[in-house]
């Protein structure tokens, strides 16, 4: 059975150029089209089609990453619905910095038709697949709670607590253990929401295990680890920060 697509673009030529082209030579099938976000949303809440990729048109004069992102993506079920951008060079760097934890990838807009059916399967595949990191779900804070981390073919178990912090890289999240560190694909949000309580929001890029801090430098917004590893603080953060917990003086 074809994977089924959900196409929202203006452009009517484009998109008998991509239906054509998907369903002559490809296992992908166009099977809705709107012209806009409104319509794309309420065709996939019909449950008319089994949607598996929505291609959306990132020059549609509205806002994809909260549109999608407040309606789709926070069903549960839909979590690992692949979203691919048709985007121009002049709205990469918004479209990124707005939807990247959420969408599977980007595509420049015009598109080679390879560069298309590359970007799909890649989206798929990676839907289709579990999340690279998955830890048993418990409410109570468990000191031998362990993840599993997919390397290649193998799965590295790891220990909660040798976790000193988590942060951004580029389009990862990096690891950072006692012995090694790690690049996955998961958002910080996601990484949270698995997370014990020691884990707390220092940065909008960092994640630090409470247990492992050593020194906050509040004037250089700067943590240092107990292993001389040293994260950052922000302003926000570190106001929340110092309410929640006790400080003595």
């Amino acid at each position: 059975m074809k994977n089924q697509i959900l196409l929202i673009k203006k452009d009517s030529q484009k998109i008998l150029e991509i239906k054509q082209y998907l369903q002559e030579k490809n296992n992908f099938k166009v099977v809705a089209v709107a012209n806009n976000l409104k319509k794309g949303l309420k065709i996939f809440l019909s449950n008319q089609f089994k949607i598996d990729i929505v291609l959306i048109d990132s020059q549609l004069d509205e806002s994809p990453d909260l549109f999608f992102s407040k309606t789709i993506l926070e069903n549960p079920d839909n979590k690992s619905l692949p979203l691919i951008f048709l985007t121009h060079l002049n709205s990469y760097e918004l479209i990124e910095s707005a939807v990247f934890s959420k969408s599977y990838n980007y595509l420049q807009d015009p598109f080679y038709e390879i560069g298309l059916r590359d970007a799909l399967k890649l989206a798929l595949d990676k839907s289709t697949r579990k999340l690279h990191i998955s830890a048993p779900r418990n409410d109570l804070v468990d000191a031998n709670k362990s993840y599993f981390i997919k390397k290649n073919t193998i799965l590295i178990k790891i220990l909660e607590k040798d976790i000193h912090y988590v942060t951004v890289e580029g389009r990862y999240s990096k690891i950072l253990t006692t012995d090694e560190n790690f690049l996955i694909q998961l958002s910080l949000k996601q990484f949270m929401d698995i997370a014990s309580p020691n884990f707390v929001r220092t940065h909008r890029n960092y994640i630090v295990n409470f247990n492992k801090i050593e020194k906050i430098f509040l004037k250089d917004n700067l943590i240092l680890m107990k292993n001389g590893m040293k994260a950052i603080i922000s302003r926000q953060h570190k106001k929340e920060f110092t309410d929640y917990y006790d400080i003595l003086s």
